[in-house]
């Protein structure tokens, strides 16, 4: 079973990874943010997250 599922695995983590920016961006825009895709503080913030660094 294990291995029909990693190259299911694989092809899904390559598509979060290949996505994922561009999602940043996306909320970062819905929320009013500077959409640079980083996930800093104000991104955190905007997620309900407490940041403490």
């Amino acid at each position: 079973m294990r291995m029909h599922l990693a190259p299911t695995l694989l092809v899904l983590r390559e598509e979060i990874n290949t996505q994922l920016p561009h999602q940043v961006r996306w909320y970062q825009r819905m929320r009013g943010l500077i959409d640079d895709g980083v996930v800093g503080r104000l991104t955190w913030t905007q997620m309900g997250v407490q940041v403490t660094y």
